[in-house]
């Protein structure tokens, strides 16, 4: 049994989301990064490139996995997965910036499935679900 901890619940889950925020955006800056030198990282998992990014942010995510983990305990309350579908509609032109910008938005979530279809105008609905941890409501209180 862990030792109780004597932070103010309320103080716990703001640093709880603070980070789970910073998660978001460190997950979205290593997404880009691996896209960007996208073909240096396939030639083999050995590469520079590969080197670099597993570098730069491998420590930095598994760490902050831990400290959201260790605030998630300490709130007592177990976390559920709430999950939410958001729809894009937008030509192939500009598809990818405004799933983008709707993914930045709804930081903290995490894609759990994609799916783009072509509709009879020419352009692209994209359904996103997404996921996100959440406190599990406590009954009866």
């Amino acid at each position: 049994m862990e030792p109780p901890v004597n932070a103010p619940q309320r103080d716990v889950q703001k640093a709880l989301t603070v980070l789970q925020e910073v998660y978001g955006s460190l997950v979205e800056r290593l997404t880009e990064a691996v896209l960007q030198d996208e073909e240096g990282i396939r030639d083999s998992q050995f590469s520079f490139a590969y080197q670099e990014v597993e570098d730069r942010f491998g420590p930095r995510i598994i760490n902050l996995s831990h400290l959201i983990n260790a605030l998630q305990n300490a709130t007592g309350r177990p976390t559920v997965e709430e999950f939410r579908v958001e729809t894009v509609i937008a030509d192939a032109e500009t598809l990818a910036d405004e799933v983008n910008k709707r993914l930045r938005a709804l930081r903290g979530s995490s894609v759990k499935n994609l799916s783009i279809q072509k509709m009879d105008d020419g352009k692209f609905l994209v359904l996103l679900t997404l996921g996100r941890p959440v406190f599990a409501r406590q009954v009866g209180k």
